[in-house]
């Protein structure tokens, strides 16, 4: 499965790291810091950068963020969230 987690800090980075040690899920993760990207990178938290145009290739995004941050975010990146509603 590819998980993509937007916002590694606390929650997001704890999502992370617990994924990549628990499973063998590709993790794609997204933070508007470069210094915490790349803090995760080196941590081995996620696989690589989550872009807009890699969010269609995700089965699971969990959205890390404050709520209102988290509520921009789904509204601006709605047409590259790839939905299954049932």
């Amino acid at each position: 499965m590819r998980v993509g987690i937007v916002g590694l800090g606390l929650i997001g980075g704890s999502m992370a790291k617990a994924i990549k040690t628990h499973t063998e899920h590709t993790v794609l993760g997204m933070d508007r810091d470069l210094t915490v990207m790349l803090k995760a990178r080196l941590q081995e938290a996620i696989d690589d950068e989550l872009t807009p145009d890699l969010l269609a290739t995700c089965d699971l995004v969990l959205v890390a963020l404050y709520p209102k941050d988290a509520i921009a975010f789904v509204r601006e990146q709605a047409g590259n969230l790839n939905a299954v509603v049932r």
